[in-house]
C-alpha cells in the first residue's frame, strides 16, 4: 500500500488570502513498493478552475520513465495530458 511522506506542513495545505478569489492548493506526498515518490497537488478555485497534478517517480534502479498524469477544469472545459 501507499506510505504518507511527511512534508512542511507550511506547503501542506494554503489557501489564498485574497477574499474575492477564493482557492486553495493542497499537496500530497506518498512511497509505494517500487516507487519512490508520489507527487499529488490539486488546486480549488471554486466553479471557475480546478487542477489535479500527479507526478510519479520510480525507484533509481528502476529503468522507466517519470509518469505526469494532470487534469484541468476551466468553468465547461476539460483538459487531460499524460506525459512520461
Amino acid at each position: 500500500g501507499l506510505k504518507t511522506i511527511s512534508m512542511n506542513s507550511e506547503f501542506a495545505i494554503k489557501y489564498s488570502i485574497n477574499p474575492v478569489k477564493e482557492g486553495r492548493i493542497i499537496n500530497m506526498n506518498f512511497s509505494a513498493e517500487g516507487i519512490r515518490r508520489i507527487r499529488m497537488t490539486y488546486f480549488d478555485g471554486g466553479s471557475a478552475v480546478q487542477v489535479f497534478n500527479m507526478v510519479i517517480y520510480l525507484e533509481y534502479n528502476t529503468n522507466a520513465p517519470i509518469f505526469l498524469f494532470r487534469f484541468d477544469f476551466f468553468g465547461q472545459k476539460n483538459l487531460a495530458g499524460i506525459d512520461f
